[in-house]
């Protein structure tokens, strides 16, 4: 080729990069910019170079590389931030890494992955457990982000093999949440056992778990058991294992929850509690428990129509 540009530039560079050839990538990046009387790169470039910087343990050239792209005004795509956050993670510079993934206008599955793998790394579990738990809420939805914290539970049971516990309940909380809303019952149930002063979410988190994904005896069995281990349940508790009895038909444990909610335990019926057992009261035909309920409930509800679709259903 008589006159290389920088497609031809970027095919190499990327293929000796892929094919682990990293100090000839360098090489040929340096006689690029050599032929040219100005920088020549583009982000294909950017992206290839940064992950030569990140094998190579080069931290001081990727910051070159990186500091003339924002001199130059390259304007970065989600694919250069993701390379920019990962490259430095590998690094050991997560902080870096953050305060580009805190700058970028629109983020994806990589984006947060990235930054979660940059500082679990680094073995900065809280750090990476603050990251995942604001990407929880989808994590079904994102099977990498799953399979991510599956990463990070293996990290911990490696960094406590010889006492089988785990003492970060933050980031043991965090998991807990993500294996409950993806419907993964049994590693949720392992590192539940693992976790070493257990907390309100703690129990929460799988009692309502085992809730949603229809295990209501279990969700059931766990509230009893919480409540002999001397450990005060709270609104949440309530609206986690009473969906469980809703679910499994367990009327006569549901009204016996909701008076001790209150009798027992000193909380206020909220809505919520009230609509769970009101539309259970409905699916058995057991009309004049639910209206009692109706009545005892705030004037702002929508019970009766609760109970007159619960009533309709199979």
């Amino acid at each position: 080729m008589p006159v290389p540009n920088i497609v031809s530039y970027n095919s190499l560079i990327s293929g000796l990069t892929r094919y682990g050839y990293y100090n000839e990538s360098l090489r040929v990046l340096r006689k690029m910019q050599k032929e040219y009387d100005h920088v020549f790169l583009d982000d294909f470039t950017l992206v290839s170079v940064v992950g030569t910087c990140a094998c190579l343990g080069a931290l001081e050239l990727l910051w070159q590389v990186h500091g003339v792209t924002l001199e130059i005004g390259l304007r970065f795509n989600v694919v250069v931030y993701n390379a920019l956050i990962g490259n430095y993670g590998k690094c050991g510079k997560p902080n870096s890494s953050y305060i580009i993934f805190s700058r970028m206008p629109e983020r994806d599955v990589v984006s947060w992955t990235s930054m979660v793998v940059a500082y679990a790394q680094a073995s900065r579990l809280v750090e990476a457990c603050g990251v995942f738990n604001q990407m929880s809420e989808s994590a079904c939805a994102n099977l990498a982000l799953f399979h991510r914290g599956k990463h990070l539970h293996g990290r911990i049971l490696r960094n406590n093999s010889m006492s089988g516990t785990c003492n970060n309940v933050f980031l043991s909380n965090a998991l807990l949440d993500m294996y409950c809303k993806c419907g993964d019952m049994k590693p949720a149930i392992t590192l539940f056992e693992m976790i070493y002063g257990k907390d309100i979410i703690t129990w929460n988190s799988v009692i309502t778990g085992y809730a949603q994904n229809g295990h209501g005896d279990k969700s059931l069995s766990l509230f009893n058991k919480m409540i002999k281990t001397n450990v005060k349940p709270n609104h949440v508790t309530f609206l986690g294992v009473l969906p469980g009895c809703s679910h499994t038909g367990l009327v006569c444990e549901g009204l016996r929850i909701l008076e001790a909610m209150e009798k027992d335990f000193g909380l206020v019926h909220k809505l919520d509690h009230y609509s769970v057992l009101i539309d259970l009261l409905g699916k058995k035909n057991r009309l004049k428990e639910a209206l009692h309920l109706i009545v005892e409930a705030p004037n702002d509800s929508n019970h009766v129509g609760m109970l007159l679709g619960a009533c309709q259903g199979p």
